[in-house]
């Protein structure tokens, strides 16, 4: 066992053979949640008693709510007792990655089979609190997480902002014990020197494809190609056909209109103009549901096509003029300042400095993957 206090957990070799850490969860905002919790279940118990004493008897929908509350208030504080006594356990053997909590039983359990894993992930996730009235608070919680094949992300661990350097050393841990890649704190994605590395460690040959990417075999060689597919296409192309019926109804009456006098020509324009737009919008949700954007590497260039149908964006980079292939992210705030969702980008960095974003709008798993596929390719 070595003892790591300083770094926050500890770390123990079973006698199974298997690596595992224990990290202590204690934050004072656990205290703090227990005296809630206790004072709001304390609270029901004393309504209770009093409508007991003096009314003798009350309403009979009246129990069911009061429980309901003195349950929610003794569930916040056994929730806050959890937090305060247990520790995190976080194991790892050749198969799979265990995460349970220990000696009080917790709902943040899992087991998930380490193929399954394609990265590790430590991010910051920004939230706030208050109100529009009394002026809103950002606070920054660090987060541990992994993320499977099929883009779903399981949090692993959480902390404040302030024990960033504890929750960095448990990324690290278990991106060398489960033999994965990590995604650093920024948010960039894992390239191929530690994809291959990894590939070779766990004995596979290929990685596992994320959902939206496909490969394939041309005379030209190998290729990928990515998907455009989202579900905004369906709603943005039902939308351009209820927008079209009125602009066809206003068109229809200027074209009546225009055959009693020719100053009426003019109420065509506009409908003119709406009509153009609707059919721009309209083309580009249908390639939305068809077409993929193609990479492969032939002639001595990179080249990036979209297909089936005609898009303006295709390019080709001379491979000499490329410096490498990475991935960017960018994170995209709503209106209300609240949500903040994160996006992947592909990037070719030239040699003369300039950056083309080969694809973006991307899962963190696509752009790894897909960066790694064309730095394969190029054989950077």
């Amino acid at each position: 066992m070595s003892d790591n206090g300083a770094r926050g957990f500890s770390e123990v070799l079973t006698a199974d053979g298997t690596w595992q850490i224990v990290v202590p969860r204690f934050r004072w905002t656990y205290l703090a949640q227990l005296l809630g919790g206790l004072l709001g279940a304390g609270f029901i118990a004393f309504m209770i008693t009093m409508v007991v004493t003096h009314e003798g008897a009350t309403d009979p929908l009246a129990w069911p709510v009061m429980s309901g509350f003195g349950l929610f208030f003794l569930g916040i504080g056994y929730s806050g007792i959890a937090g305060m006594v247990n520790r995190l356990h976080i194991e790892v053997d050749r198969w799979e990655l265990r995460v349970w909590q220990s000696p009080l039983p917790h709902w943040q359990r899992c087991r998930l089979p380490l193929d399954e894993i394609q990265y590790v992930r430590r991010m910051t996730v920004r939230g706030s609190s208050g109100s529009h009235r009394t002026g809103s608070t950002v606070t920054y919680t660090a987060r541990l997480a992994v993320v499977l094949a099929d883009d779903e992300q399981r949090t692993i661990f959480d902390t404040d902002q302030s024990d960033t350097k504890r929750i960095d050393e448990i990324a690290a841990w278990l991106s060398e014990k489960a033999e994965v890649p990590l995604v650093a704190a920024g948010g960039e994605a894992p390239l191929q020197a530690q994809l291959g590395k990894i590939d070779k460690a766990v004995g596979r040959k290929d990685r596992k494809t994320p959902r939206g990417i496909q490969l394939g075999q041309t005379g030209v060689g190998s290729v990928v190609g990515v998907r455009w597919f989202r579900m905004q296409h369906i709603a943005t192309l039902i939308g351009c056909i209820a927008l079209s019926l009125p602009v066809g109804i206003f068109w229809l009456i200027g074209a009546g209109l225009a055959r009693v006098s020719t100053v009426a020509l003019l109420g065509l324009f506009i409908p003119g103009v709406f009509s153009i737009l609707i059919a721009v919008t309209a083309y580009g949700q249908v390639a939305g549901f068809f077409n993929r954007t193609w990479f492969f590497v032939a002639n001595g260039a990179l080249h990036r096509v979209h297909r089936p149908l005609p898009w303006p964006g295709n390019c080709s980079i001379d491979r000499k003029d490329i410096k490498s292939i990475t991935t960017t992210h960018q994170s995209i705030t709503d209106a209300l300042d609240t949500n903040t969702a994160r996006c992947f980008s592909v990037v070719c960095h030239r040699r003369d400095g300039r950056e083309i974003t080969l694809a973006s709008k991307l899962t963190s798993s696509q752009a790894t993957f897909l960066a790694a596929q064309i730095n394969e390719q190029l054989d950077l």
